[in-house]
């Protein structure tokens, strides 16, 4: 292999040959991963490439955080505009964070949903569920909260075009919340996790790892991936493996292992390392699924 690749795409290709992951099967098309900004995906011969990732290369989230902020020279009140402005420059200095070490932590999400599409003969149409997601729960979900605090019709918005897209993705996310409405964030999760006009229902389970493994760790699925009879296992628990099929850990499983790797690596100092010796990014590396 001449050209390392991921999901059917070379490194040479364009900025725009990705949008089909991250395009229409979001409803957000501007919200790009950039080919050329991941560089060399993943080579059979030669590892991952060690150039550097950066998943918001368009600026997207940056041109958002600066229109919030200039909104809010137009509240009158001086005392409730620093109030506000304080509070959005915490959460703005927190999405910054998270986006650093998601910038780290991508590639090492990238080599396992490799490693789960070699040999695949379609792995454009395959790898296409798990790196939407990813890139959902990653960049959509604080994009929406965002351009949630001004107005997008705002003639000066370099975002006005897409307001739209975000008001029907705040509503989808009301709708799953309206489901489930005593778990916080399921709305969020819900529709970060279903495609174009899907309305499925999650459920959350919970993984106890193998030894060797220090983190337990729970994700949502698709709550129509068990029957009656396996809903009534789970709460005993049953072995992972049984449970949970390959394809579901890839679609489901991975990208919210990667958003948890991140919150440790964030709250308690982890290195890359550290979430791979510690953590499961494999379904065989979990001993039991049951309902948490």
């Amino acid at each position: 292999m001449d050209h390392a690749t991921f999901a059917g795409f070379q490194s040479d290709a364009s900025a725009d040959c990705v949008a089909s992951l991250v395009g229409e099967p979001m409803g957000l098309g501007f919200l790009r991963v950039r080919a050329k900004t991941l560089g060399v995906f993943v080579s059979h011969e030669h590892g991952l490439s060690q150039e550097r990732v950066i998943l918001d290369s368009d600026g997207v989230l940056e041109t958002a955080m600066e229109e919030d902020m200039g909104n809010f020279q137009k509240i009158e009140d001086v005392a409730v505009r620093n109030a506000v402005r304080a509070q959005e420059e915490r959460r703005h200095r927190d999405i910054k964070k998270r986006l650093d070490v998601d910038d780290l932590l991508f590639p090492t999400y990238l080599r396992f949903v490799d490693k789960f599409l070699e040999g695949y003969s379609d792995r454009t149409s395959r790898g296409e569920k798990a790196l939407r997601n990813y890139v959902r729960l990653v960049l959509s979900l604080p994009l929406i909260q965002i351009t949630s605090m001004y107005d997008l019709r705002d003639g000066n918005s370099h975002l006005r075009q897409y307001h739209e897209d975000l008001q029907n993705a705040a509503a989808a996310i009301k709708q799953h919340e309206s489901v489930e409405p005593s778990i916080g964030g399921y709305g969020e999760i819900a529709w970060a996790l279903c495609g174009a006009g899907e309305k499925r229902r999650f459920m959350r389970v919970g993984l106890d790892p193998q030894r060797g493994k220090e983190i337990g760790v729970t994700f949502y699925v698709p709550a129509d991936t068990f029957n009656e009879d396996d809903q009534l296992i789970l709460q005993i628990g049953e072995s992972a493996e049984a449970m949970i099929t390959q394809w579901t850990w890839l679609d489901y499983g991975l990208p919210q292992i990667a958003i948890q790797a991140r919150n440790y690596m964030m709250r308690y100092g982890w290195s890359l390392e550290d979430t791979q010796s510690a953590m499961g990014w494999e379904i065989s590396d979990y001993r039991k699924v049951g309902l948490p």
